[in-house]
C-alpha cells in the first residue's frame, strides 16, 4: 500500500478515481491542501470563546425568577443558588419531609405544605429588591 507524506495509506483505487476526476492536480497536493484548510479552521477555534452566563457581571432579573418561582416552586432558588443555598435547601427539606409524613400517616390535609412554600418563594422573589438581581452575585 501507498502511504501519504503523513503516512496514511492510500488506497490505489482512490488514487486513480482521484487523477481521473481532478486533472492537473495531484492527490498528494489535495490531502495537503486540506490539512492545511482543517489546521487553519482549528486555529480560527481556538480564539473564540463563548462569554461565560453565570460570572461577575452577569446579572440576573427579578421578572424571571418570579416566572421561574410561579412554575418551579422552591427550584427557582437556584436560578441565584450561590446566595439562596439555604432557603433552597430548606424549602426542599420542608417539602420533602412533609410529603414523607404525609404519606406515612395518611394525613392529606398536608399536602397543603408544598402549596404554602410554593405561595412563600413567589412572593419572597417578589419582594426582594431590583438591585439583589441587578448586583448578583454580589448583591446579597
Amino acid at each position: 500500500m501507498i502511504q501519504d507524506s503523513a503516512n496514511h495509506p492510500i488506497d490505489p483505487a482512490a488514487r486513480a478515481f482521484w487523477a481521473a476526476t481532478h486533472p492537473g492536480e495531484s492527490y498528494e497536493e489535495a490531502i495537503a491542501r486540506g490539512q492545511r484548510a482543517r489546521q487553519a479552521e482549528r486555529d480560527a477555534l481556538v480564539h473564540v470563546r463563548p462569554p461565560s452566563r453565570t460570572g461577575p457581571g452577569h446579572p440576573k432579573r427579578r421578572s424571571i425568577a418570579v416566572i421561574l418561582a410561579v412554575g418551579l416552586s422552591w427550584l427557582s432558588y437556584l436560578y441565584t443558588y450561590s446566595c439562596d443555598k439555604e432557603r433552597f435547601w430548606t424549602c426542599m427539606a420542608v417539602t420533602a419531609g412533609t410529603a414523607a409524613t404525609a404519606r406515612a400517616a395518611h394525613l392529606p390535609v398536608l399536602g397543603l405544605v408544598p402549596v404554602v412554600v410554593w405561595l412563600v418563594v413567589i412572593v419572597d422573589r417578589a419582594m426582594k429588591p431590583a438591585e439583589f438581581y441587578s448586583d448578583y452575585p454580589n448583591g446579597s
